[in-house]
């Protein structure tokens, strides 16, 4: 009889422990399970070649206007914005992705990032684009040219020297037409657009000749509800006098 009770608090206590190991043994495997989950810094072997996470950094970037004429691609703001954010604690590729295009965002807000938006925006005043569709010749000149100022996330650009008070100079606006005529002298219509990103409305303006009217018209997309009359030009852009639209006739549309 004491041999069985021996015997049967022996085995008592090997299950016991049993029980104990076997719970020790999935406290460690959830403990271990945890420190494999949790997020370790994004090792620099895992992180894409350089040019390539330039390249994703950029992508998540809104050029100015939506153009990509405007896209600051320079290294010298890119890079030093991948090398901040490779010596942060990330989860993942994406969160460091993240991290230098914040960075990027936030250098351009800065006086440098405006130079630079403001180096390509005179480039690409001073390199128009012209095309023809059927008897109507249009150029592009995009952003006038002027100083830069950051508003609440927004890039405005004030009055410069192609400006007349918030609006395109006349003498820029013949400038553009005149060489939109010269490229394509038979064209019965000739238009000039610009934008103009100043603190109110949208910012689209549309100047048009069109030699059958003899009359230069202006389109603002702020005033979709109007347009703006000259005089009639005796079929010279020489007679123009002022496109400010304040010397202009309105017509409701």
């Amino acid at each position: 009889m004491m041999l069985m009770l021996c015997v049967m608090f022996v085995e008592t206590r090997v299950c016991r422990l049993a029980s104990v190991w076997r719970a020790a043994s999935v406290i460690a495997a959830v403990v271990s399970f945890g420190v494999a989950c949790r997020a370790p810094a994004v090792a620099r072997e895992d992180v894409a070649d350089p040019a390539s996470l330039r390249t994703e950094v950029l992508a998540q970037i809104p050029p100015l206007a939506g153009r990509a004429d405007y896209a600051v691609d320079d290294p010298e703001v890119i890079d030093p914005c991948i090398a901040f954010a490779q010596q942060q604690t990330v989860a993942t590729h994406a969160d460091l992705v993240r991290s230098a295009v914040a960075c990027v965002k936030t250098a351009l807000t800065k006086s440098d990032g405006l130079t630079r938006i403001g180096k390509k925006i005179e480039a690409r005043y001073a390199s128009p684009t012209i095309a023809r569709t059927g008897d109507t010749v249009t150029i592009d000149v995009g952003v006038l040219p002027g100083p830069l100022t950051e508003l609440r996330g927004q890039t405005l650009v004030g009055d410069g020297p192609f400006h007349d008070r918030g609006q395109w100079s006349t003498a820029e606006v013949v400038k553009a037409l005149r060489a939109a005529m010269a490229a394509h002298p038979d064209a019965n219509q000739v238009v000039a657009r610009a934008l103009l990103l100043q603190r109110w409305g949208k910012p689209t303006w549309t100047y048009t000749f069109d030699l059958h009217s003899d009359r230069l018209r202006v389109n603002a997309e702020s005033r979709p509800d109007e347009v703006y009359l000259s005089e009639t030009l005796q079929g010279e852009l020489a007679n123009v006098t002022s496109l400010h639209t304040s010397a202009l006739k309105a017509n409701r549309l």
